[in-house]
């Protein structure tokens, strides 16, 4: 039996709207969700069980048992260790993962408009390879967006789909996210600021679960809360990257031509097999 042909996607030969492009990080979970999943959960379920357990200490707290009515509080100590090590790193794990999900999902739906269903594997590996590359980006990006005061977000947030996409290293991915996003930089802030309210939105919501599970687990509650943070973690980055990638495929169609591109070719290719028949 072959294998299921890859997914279409309109979108990609077509000039996107802001909902459009946000939309369409959601269809790429619904075209394969078991791919994007696993892809998703490589990354995510190492540094998901790393972040909860150096805050274990803190989750076994939140329990009915330590909660204070009349402060509205919870009792009890957090210990030393969760404070101190889950904290920083509870922040700094999803920036460093982000741009790899960044990478390997850019991978993947290229191989669709090239005709390629490409599996988690396949993804991974081509990440992996590239990881030296990908920290290093993470790390200029930053630097990048601390100089400008975070004026440069919205350009540093196509890079991992440059390097993926157009084989760059760190410093000339962020040079051509620059050029790219030059023309269209103020629908890139746009693009950002809708993210952030969906983001916000999203997390209000999922966010929740893992809370809950950690009040009804008491000690244990650091288990719940991983595996539902697990959930809402892979939704909000498959929500944020999958937009960075049509956000730069979008780019390359307004300011490159790059579907007329396609076009021409495709149909070059299809004129010249009618010819040779």
């Amino acid at each position: 039996m072959s294998a299921a042909p890859p997914p279409w996607f309109p979108v990609f030969e077509r000039p996107l709207t802001l909902l459009g492009i946000a939309d369409g990080a959601f269809a790429l979970m619904r075209a394969r969700p078991r791919t994007v999943a696993g892809i998703v959960a490589a990354f995510v379920l190492p540094s998901q069980l790393l972040t909860v357990w150096l805050q274990r200490e803190a989750l076994s707290a939140l329990s009915f048992d330590n909660f204070d009515t009349a402060t509205g509080t919870f009792e009890g100590d957090a210990g030393e260790f969760g404070l101190f090590a889950g904290g920083p790193v509870a922040i700094a794990v999803p920036l460093i993962v982000l741009p790899f999900i960044g990478v390997a999902l850019t991978h993947l739906v290229l191989g669709w408009q090239e005709g390629e269903d490409r599996s988690i594997s396949q993804c991974l590996l081509f990440t992996l390879r590239r990881a030296h590359l990908i920290l290093a980006a993470l790390v200029v990006s930053k630097i990048v967006q601390g100089l400008t005061l975070l004026i440069a977000t919205p350009i540093t947030m196509i890079v991992a789909p440059v390097l993926a996409a157009e084989g760059t290293g760190p410093i000339e991915s962020l040079r051509r996210a620059n050029q790219l996003a030059r023309p269209r930089f103020g629908n890139l802030v746009g693009l950002l600021f809708l993210l952030l309210l969906i983001n916000a939105l999203l997390s209000s919501a999922l966010t929740t679960l893992p809370v809950i599970g950690a009040l009804f687990l008491s000690d244990w509650g650091w288990v719940a809360f991983f595996a539902l943070s697990l959930v809402s973690t892979s939704v909000l980055n498959v929500l944020s990257v999958g937009a960075s990638i049509l956000a730069y495929l979008d780019l390359r169609n307004r300011v490159e031509g790059a579907d007329l591109q396609r076009r021409v070719e495709a149909l070059a290719e299809a004129t010249g097999s009618g010819l040779r028949r």
